[in-house]
């Protein structure tokens, strides 16, 4: 039998013999064709030759087995510690999160966290704002709506909407992420409180009604029931 190069594939992978010159081998002594002039042809030394038919007697093919990787995934014991986790500190970054973790005795690295994460509905999103109520204040507002629950509409047009909110020249903490699930948005837990008045900053006046917007107003010190009458009356 004449031994062409058809099969001499030359190319390597990172150092490894080809998958190309791998199958070639195998064809080769398919075909009758004897160790030494496989590898000859091929360019591989006689032991390589050897482990490669080796290899293919003992699983049916030339090809190495594929090193298992890391797991994608996570048992479910250490999915109820993530939840756990992440319920309790929804604002902890994923590396935060594979850190408390690994303090957990849970071996998983970041992409398998988010992954993880991901299989339980979970999501990073901005995190939603509302002011920091009382319980106190929260009474007050449930007494209010349930005061006003059966106002007509002719009552509610007669209404102007007031409020005066400071701009503060100080950071903010807008930007900041939790990690939940949808539809959890306005969870306690997901919430960050806000305090109406912060450092230095200029307040500000305004209003609107059923027939528009209140102009602006700067407010210098505080605001009373005289300065209030002022305001409305600009």
């Amino acid at each position: 039998m004449t031994i062409t190069d058809s099969t001499n594939t030359h190319s390597k992978e990172s150092g490894l013999t080809s998958e190309s010159k791998l199958w070639g081998v195998y064809w080769l002594h398919k075909h009758g064709v004897s160790q030494s002039a496989i590898s000859r042809t091929t360019e591989l030394s006689t032991s390589t030759v050897h482990n490669i038919l080796k290899r293919v007697k003992e699983t049916g093919s030339p090809l190495p087995k594929k090193a298992p990787g890391a797991s994608k995934k996570i048992n479910e014991r250490s999915q109820r510690a993530l939840e756990r986790v992440v319920r309790s500190k929804p604002t902890m970054s994923y590396n935060d999160l594979k850190m408390e973790l690994d303090r957990a005795d849970v071996n998983a690295c970041r992409a398998t966290v988010i992954s993880s994460l991901k299989d339980m509905e979970f999501g990073s999103y901005f995190a939603a704002h509302k002011p920091r109520l009382t319980q106190k204040h929260r009474d007050r507002r449930l007494r209010w709506a349930r005061s006003h629950v059966n106002w007509t509409k002719e009552q509610w047009e007669s209404v102007v909407w007031s409020d005066e909110s400071r701009f503060s020249v100080t950071g903010s903490d807008g930007g900041a992420r939790v990690i939940r699930k949808v539809g959890e948005r306005y969870q306690e837990r997901n919430v960050i409180p806000t305090t109406k008045w912060g450092g230095g900053g200029v307040m500000i006046w305004g209003c609107f009604y059923k027939g528009g917007f209140g102009s602006l107003t700067k407010i210098d010190g505080t605001v009373n029931q005289e300065e209030y009458v002022n305001i409305l009356a600009l």
